[in-house]
């Protein structure tokens, strides 16, 4: 467990450096005055924050379902944050958070694709391919999937198995919790 805690303190606070980036590009977007799109981004940077918060205080917990989730809904953001760059019309993406009627998945992006969160994921797959493979395993934590069977395993073998539900996170998954921070 001690291996653990000191492989994830310095990935944890390179996760932190992250925060004290937004809240800096956060001011810088206030500035002296806001135009609509600023709206749009300053909700993504609050967002992006409070993501980060929880997701450290799930890996001190070694919560890795929500740990996973979490990764999960920070890529979602980064989708978010792309939008605007490759819609066909750029107000359009910035109205979805402005009007409840609004869905960003019904709008086009430059290609006349509807921007799908498939969609956004390939998109910007094109500038970051790893977020591709990334996205697709996280997905393991937000939908009921073989994820959550594993983790209730603690052992398994030709005499049966042994299952463990709520109880305390298997060592064995320290090397995926440490994945998913430097994903992050």
């Amino acid at each position: 467990m001690e291996d653990y805690a000191s492989k994830i303190a310095s990935i944890k606070g390179q996760i932190q450096q992250y925060k004290d980036e937004f809240a800096v590009l956060t001011d810088r977007i206030v500035g002296n005055d806001l135009e609509k799109d600023d709206f749009y981004f300053l909700a993504a940077l609050d967002r992006a924050i409070h993501l980060i918060d929880g997701f450290l205080w799930m890996l001190e917990k070694r919560n890795i379902t929500c740990a996973g989730a979490l990764l999960r809904l920070q890529i979602d953001n980064c989708l978010r944050v792309c939008a605007p760059y490759i819609a066909k019309n750029r107000e359009d993406v910035i109205n979805t958070i402005i009007y409840e009627d609004k869905r960003l998945n019904r709008l086009p992006d430059d290609q006349g694709e509807r921007m799908s969160d498939g969609r956004l994921k390939d998109r910007l797959a094109e500038k970051y391919p790893e977020v591709k493979s990334v996205y697709e395993k996280c997905s393991g934590f937000i939908h009921l999937s073989d994820i959550a069977f594993y983790q209730t395993v603690n052992k398994m073998d030709q005499d049966g198995i042994s299952l463990s539900v709520g109880g305390e996170l298997p060592a064995r998954y320290n090397d995926t919790l440490i994945s998913l921070a430097q994903a992050y």
